[in-house]
C-alpha cells in the first residue's frame, strides 16, 4: 500500500512538472478548439445546406490531441532536446 501512494505522487509530481507551455513565447496560446459560429442563422436554427465537414478547407488550426486529460503528443514534442537536434 505505501508503494502505491510513493507511485501515484511520483506520477502526479511528473506530470505536473512537465508544461506543455514552456516553449510558447509571451502572447502566444496553444489551441483548445475551434469554434464557428453562424451569425446569417438565427438562435435557434441551424442552415442545413452547410455541413461541418465544408468547413474544415477553413480551419487553418488544429487543436492538440488530447489522450486521457493530458496533451500527451505535445509533451513528447517538448521532451526533445532542439540543441542536441541541431547538432546531428
Amino acid at each position: 500500500m505505501k508503494h502505491l501512494v510513493y507511485s501515484i505522487l511520483s506520477l502526479l509530481l511528473l506530470f505536473c512538472s512537465c508544461s506543455t507551455t514552456r516553449r510558447l513565447k509571451e502572447g502566444e496560446y496553444l489551441l483548445a478548439r475551434n469554434v464557428i459560429v453562424d451569425k446569417s442563422a438565427s438562435l435557434f436554427e441551424l442552415n442545413p445546406d452547410i455541413e461541418e465537414s465544408e468547413f474544415e478547407s477553413y480551419i487553418r488550426q488544429k487543436p492538440n490531441r488530447k489522450v486521457l486529460i493530458m496533451r500527451l503528443h505535445l509533451r513528447i514534442y517538448n521532451m526533445v532536446n532542439e540543441e542536441k537536434m541541431n547538432r546531428q
